[in-house]
């Protein structure tokens, strides 16, 4: 599994941001994607401010399978 970084939020008047993680749709306190298999995951980072306003950012992570090598032709 890979772990995400994380978002950092600033805001001009408000210092004390609420931010809350989503993966595919669920809340989460961490978000880790799992790399075992292919899939596209989707992150949703929500910050919100005491005055109740709203911004959401938005991370898609495409896990691709690894790319399986031919054999050489044989002479």
């Amino acid at each position: 599994p890979a772990s995400d970084l994380g978002a950092t939020v600033t805001d001009n008047v408000d210092q004390n941001l609420g931010l809350k993680y989503f993966l595919n749709g669920a809340l989460v306190s961490n978000i880790v994607i799992d790399t075992s298999a292919a899939a596209t995951d989707t992150i949703d980072y929500v910050a919100t401010d005491n005055a109740g306003n709203t911004a959401t950012s938005t991370r898609t992570v495409i896990v691709e399978s690894p790319a399986t090598a031919e054999p050489a032709p044989t002479p």
